[in-house]
């Protein structure tokens, strides 16, 4: 939910990241390498994981496996909002979405 607000509050960072920093990554790369341009969402999400894997809620497996599993969907679903397509608003989605990222991380 945390994410999608975000997305609904400030959509402008979100298309920016989406649509410019990911297809013109190298004009970004001093000072900008990997994660470090989204280093806030990508530590959140990462120990998210940990610590859910170390509670035993989410099976563990490998942490970038995992990373996308949960920002693949968001972000698809944020660039979809982007290109007008949806027929809900971000947060009508969210908990669809959540039970979904849910069902592929948690543990059996």
């Amino acid at each position: 939910r945390r994410f999608i607000k975000i997305a609904e509050e400030n959509p402008e960072l979100i298309d920016y990241f989406l649509r410019v920093f990911l297809s013109n990554r190298e004009v970004f790369s001093e000072g900008c390498e990997g994660f470090l341009c989204v280093q806030e969402v990508a530590t959140e999400i990462m120990l998210f994981l940990e610590e859910g894997v170390r509670k035993g809620d989410l099976r563990n497996q490998d942490l970038f496996t995992a990373f996308v599993t949960v920002m693949g969907p968001l972000g698809g679903l944020v660039f979809l909002k982007g290109e007008n397509m949806l027929m809900k608003t971000l947060i009508e989605y969210a908990d669809e979405l959540a039970e979904n990222i849910w069902r592929a991380l948690k543990a059996d």
